[in-house]
């Protein structure tokens, strides 16, 4: 966070204006999930949903046409390619249902919104394209908050961990652990404004 902080610095002192965030459904905890999707409160439960909201906070502050892109969980190809960071997804299609065993939390049944990379790419796109329209003071995604707009890069779905297991590795053993402290129990975004604002609309659904 430190680092991020500093470069953004440096990007405003350059009279930089136009940025775009990769920023995280963690800065809504448990809030994502809600009733009212208008109105949703950001209230962290981990160090790494803090530091997003934190960086949030400063691109606000910096840029006056900053965007934050907040990604749901995203999942691709990245099981074929040696990473220690892969989805739930990309982890269980590397795994030998005859061999190997799938280790989870003692609560299977938290739910992610599962966003392919593929759609996280097109937002980023559709939005460095608002950036550079020929006129700026038409442009939505700028008129919309002059201090920094955000958008949920998700697919609105709500999808349980034993959903996903069973759609993937039917067969696989699992073995439970305890549950870690910050763990986010129910998560879904709410991508009508990436829609509206962003002309952005996620291509890929999981399962």
């Amino acid at each position: 966070t430190v680092s991020t902080l500093r470069f953004f610095e440096r990007l405003a002192e350059a009279k930089i204006t136009k940025v775009i965030n990769i920023s995280s459904a963690a800065v809504y905890g448990n809030g994502s999930y809600t009733n009212n999707k208008v109105i949703r409160p950001l209230k962290p439960v981990n160090k790494y949903g803090v530091s997003k909201l934190i960086v949030e906070g400063l691109v606000r502050e910096l840029f006056p046409k900053g965007v934050s892109l907040r990604l749901f969980n995203v999942y691709g190809s990245a099981y074929r390619v040696k990473r220690a960071n892969k989805s739930v997804i990309e982890v269980l299609q590397s795994l030998d249902p005859k061999k190997d065993t799938f280790h989870a939390f003692s609560k299977t049944n938290y739910t992610r919104d599962y966003v392919h990379v593929l759609d996280v790419c097109s937002a980023i796109e559709l939005t460095i394209g608002k950036f550079y329209k020929p006129d700026d003071s038409h442009n939505p995604i700028i008129e919309t908050n002059r201090n920094c707009s955000t958008y949920d890069i998700g697919t609105d779905k709500e999808t349980s961990l034993i959903d996903v297991v069973t759609s993937i590795q039917p067969d696989i053993p699992i073995k439970q652990h305890h549950t870690p402290k910050g763990t986010i129990q129910r998560s879904s975004s709410w991508n009508i404004w990436s829609q509206v604002y962003l002309g952005w609309k996620p291509r890929y659904k999981f399962p």
